[in-house]
């Protein structure tokens, strides 16, 4: 997950926008993670700065709760406004986001399918703070929450099969 930036002072190509693949880095460096869980919260809703009308939906909360999941990333169904983000793939077995930057521009268009993907990803995740360490591990591994550099593409496996 490089480049982050270790410092504030940290020179400039340390720094870019990488959605919230950094987000576990960010917590753990920053020594946030600590502190949430020696004051009791156990877990945390992220969404991005965008996405004004993201807030803690308690039935959803209270879902994680009850059932001890880990980590919840909100979808919901694709709309032809939603043509920006990311989607829900099956890829290898595995369900992976596949995010539009992601996409050969010769494919954009059938990312941009409500048929072809039915679902788009809010951005809006809930993590359970004790495990977060653990999650960041599969994730890196798995790559689903994969931080795209300039010129990344997904392999075309991932972009022609869809949801």
């Amino acid at each position: 997950m490089l480049p982050v930036p270790r410092t504030p002072n940290s020179h400039k190509s340390e720094w870019y926008p990488p959605g919230h693949g950094d987000f576990f880095d960010a917590i753990n460096n920053s020594g946030l993670l600590d502190r949430l869980i020696d004051a009791g919260k156990e877990y945390v809703f992220v969404s991005n700065v965008d996405n004004l009308g993201a807030d803690v939906d308690l039935k959803i909360l209270k879902h994680l709760v009850d059932t001890q999941t880990e980590f919840l990333m909100e979808l919901t169904d694709k709309t032809k406004a939603d043509v920006k983000g990311g989607t829900i793939i099956d890829y290898q077995g595995q369900v992976r986001l596949l995010e539009i930057a992601q996409v050969p521009s010769e494919h954009v268009e059938d990312f941009k399918s409500v048929r072809k993907f039915a679902y788009f990803n809010t951005n809006s995740v809930y993590i359970n703070l004790p495990v977060s360490d653990r999650i960041s591990e599969c994730f890196n591994k798995n790559g689903l929450f994969t931080i795209i550099l300039t010129g990344t593409q997904a392999p075309r496996e991932l972009w022609w099969r869809g949801a």
